[in-house]
């Protein structure tokens, strides 16, 4: 019979569980490799944060936070799956591989009112094998992130995906101009660092940048030279032309402003501050590429 489990917790001390490890789902729906892999995602930056001196020990506790509720409802919905498998055959009267069964079925499918049933319990699987949503619609309530007061996340759709930039979403994909050598905007997320987007009239934020230590940050401007269609990438990610994203390595936003502040540097600093702690002894900056305190300029 099948069954699903999530550990109850997903570290203690220093050891932390990951894939399945963490959680063991039916087979029914695929969920379990795509959520072992984002697990591994969420934990590696973390990790590397801490180890670097850029983040307090406590950030390390987000990884539960926001995985293990994700690995529940990805649980639930393959055991909801499972279940529905014996909702085909209970409607074609099949219980058994015997020819009583086999005279059930041929009955059922002689009559209109056996193969509406049926066509119900087909269209009922429809969540087994479309579950966008489910795998790419998933936003974290709470971790290393912040959203605006009053601020929800987005209500979970198994079988739609609705891109979102609400701070714990995952970053929404952007087709980038030709030329580009790369065609989506998560492409442009660094491995190893945070990711600073703004609106083609944001450059004060890039230039606030240079106030903010502890972190390691790249900034890239959104522009009609690089993005296909600003103006519905803009309004996705829910910002104007003078706002800004702050993307982390795993390509979920942490933070945003629809437009830009009176004082962006102080803004971002108290963002970093709520859950990497850049002001604390352990915290360090490290130069950048092209010289800056932690900073990386691109476009």
């Amino acid at each position: 019979f099948m069954t699903a489990q999530v550990a109850e917790r997903y570290r203690v001390g220093r050891t932390f569980l990951v894939g399945d490890a963490a959680h063991r789902f039916p087979p029914t729906g695929g969920l379990g490799l795509n959520s072992g892999v984002q697990d591994a995602h969420n934990l590696a930056w973390k990790l590397a944060a801490v180890l670097k001196g850029e983040a307090r020990a406590s950030l390390l506790d987000t990884y539960e936070s926001e995985r293990r509720p994700v690995a529940q409802t990805n649980a639930d919905q393959s055991l909801r799956n499972a279940l529905r498998l014996f909702e085909v055959a209970a409607a074609l009267g099949v219980s058994d591989f015997s020819d009583a069964s086999r005279l059930r079925m041929e009955e059922t499918l002689e009559s209109a009112a056996g193969c509406e049933r049926v066509g119900a319990a087909i269209a009922a699987q429809a969540a087994h094998v479309d579950m966008p949503g489910l795998q790419l619609g998933f936003c974290y309530r709470e971790g290393a992130l912040k959203r605006a007061e009053g601020e929800s996340p987005p209500d979970l759709q198994v079988r739609a995906f609705v891109p979102s930039g609400c701070p714990g979403a995952r970053l929404p994909h952007a087709g980038l101009q030709a030329g580009e050598g790369r065609t989506s905007l998560l492409d442009r997320v660094p491995l190893d660092r945070f990711l600073l987007l703004v609106g083609p009239e944001g450059a004060a934020w890039i230039e606030a940048l240079a106030s903010v230590q502890g972190a390691q940050i790249s900034a890239l401007r959104l522009t009609p030279t690089l993005l296909r269609d600003l103006t519905h990438g803009l309004g996705v990610a829910g910002i104007g032309p003078s706002g800004a994203l702050l993307v982390r390595p795993d390509q979920h936003v942490a933070w945003r402003s629809p437009k830009l502040v009176a004082n962006p540097g102080e803004e971002l600093a108290g963002v970093l501050r709520q859950f990497l702690d850049p002001s604390s002894s352990a915290a360090r900056s490290s130069p950048s590429p092209d010289g800056g305190p932690g900073i990386h300029r691109e476009g």
